[in-house]
């Protein structure tokens, strides 16, 4: 059960430092449109895994109470 809960933290900590990776690029904006889309998508790509790990995560912690 912990390397579980360990393996799912650790898994939800990577795509939050790929969106805030992500993030600090886009602030200088001296990227191209195309590229801004592309970071775009792929930080809310990251938000889906997030969202998808905390629910397995809940799913977890309810059988325990």
């Amino acid at each position: 059960m912990k390397q579980k809960l360990s393996q799912l933290l650790h898994e939800i900590q990577t795509p939050m430092t790929v969106v805030q990776g992500f993030i600090k690029m886009l602030k200088p904006s001296e990227l191209s449109t195309e590229e801004s889309r592309e970071l775009l998508l792929a930080a809310q790509t990251s938000i889906e895994k997030i969202k998808s790990l905390l629910n397995q995560l809940r799913e977890i912690s309810s059988q325990f109470g």
